[in-house]
């Protein structure tokens, strides 16, 4: 369907009207930046890979890095490298703190928004939170749902979108959602996000905004 409303309106495809009201404007534009990042990037990764092959062999691993062992053992090279462990910074991102007194609090400062929890409002899932959203002349402006917890129905990633949209022609008023894919803890336990989690939940945010 967008290949064809692309046709539609005159362009060769969907990647061409997407791109001509963004900063790169052409498809040309946006293959030779990546023809010029990717090797780089791939030597930086070659490099990457090489310090995780010696931690492993360290350890007596016996294996190939792989994809699905990036994560871990950058960890274990920059604890070794710059004696730096990203887990202790954990006991200070526990996910509320993170949400309320971080993003919210952030948008009070910025937009003078105010945000109130409705748990009279059911979500699709238990772990789903809905708040309502005021401006800063306590208008109600949308309703903000968060879903932050992976689960086995879930697609991956992290992403925003919006339930219902804001429309000055119909009067109605944004629903919009937040969604990431944090491991829930075990019960009574907290949430505790890693720093790129945290940076995820803001940048979603964003979006939200």
């Amino acid at each position: 369907l967008r290949a064809e409303r692309a046709v539609l309106l005159g362009y060769p495809n969907h990647a061409a009207y997407n791109l001509e009201e963004q900063t790169a404007k052409t498809t040309d534009a946006v293959n030779s930046l990546l023809a010029e990042l990717a090797p780089p990037a791939v030597n930086n990764a070659k490099k990457e890979a090489a310090d995780i092959q010696k931690v492993i062999d360290a350890e007596k691993g016996g294996f190939k890095a792989a994809a699905h062992d990036w994560a871990f053992y950058s960890d274990k090279v920059r604890a070794q490298r710059y004696a730096f462990d990203a887990g202790q910074l954990r006991p200070y991102f526990e996910i509320n703190r993170v949400l309320v007194d971080g993003v919210f609090f952030a948008a009070n400062k910025e937009f003078g928004l105010t945000f109130k929890e409705r748990k009279d409002l059911p979500g699709y899932n238990e772990d789903v939170r809905v708040f309502d959203v005021f401006d800063v002349d306590g208008k109600q402006l949308a309703i903000f749902t968060f879903d932050p917890y992976a689960r086995s129905n879930k697609r991956g990633g992290a992403w925003a979108n919006a339930w219902v949209p804001q429309t000055k022609l119909l009067g109605t008023k944004p629903v919009i959602a937040n969604n990431l894919n944090v491991a829930k803890p075990a019960a009574g336990e907290p949430t505790l996000l890693t720093y790129d989690e945290v940076r995820t939940t803001f940048h979603e945010f964003g979006h939200a905004l």
